[in-house]
């Protein structure tokens, strides 16, 4: 199995776990084991070459995302959460707090406000 992956189109190459495991990777055990290894070098490159981690990186894409929804629409902060992947409002309001800085209706005014202020 080859992943692509990167800014720099790092490719990696896994052998199957067949090669690995031998026999043992026709059982579920022997498979687990092969897809935690997997796995795990996935994320240590995916951190290398992107310079976070995997779930640092879903964060902010979740913060890029939902940003442009309070910025672009009049949808609740629950809708927000909920298109953009959180769990609820409040744990895009404690992300939002630790990103941003500020919680995502303080964003949406501030922004709002900002653009009212340019506009004229």
């Amino acid at each position: 199995m080859a992943i692509l992956l990167g800014p720099n189109a790092t490719l990696i190459d896994f052998a199957g776990p067949w090669e690995i495991l031998g026999a043992a990777a026709y059982s579920c055990a022997g498979f687990n084991a092969y897809s935690v290894a997997a796995t795990n070098r996935i994320g240590r490159v995916f951190s290398r070459e992107m310079a976070m981690t995997p779930a640092k990186f879903v964060e902010a894409v979740r913060v890029e995302t939902a940003r442009g929804r309070l910025e672009e629409t009049g949808r609740s902060l629950k809708k927000v959460a909920q298109e953009c992947g959180f769990r609820n409002a409040h744990a895009m309001g404690r992300v939002f707090k630790r990103v941003p800085g500020v919680g995502p209706a303080q964003y949406r005014e501030h922004f709002r406000s900002d653009r009212s202020t340019h506009c004229h």
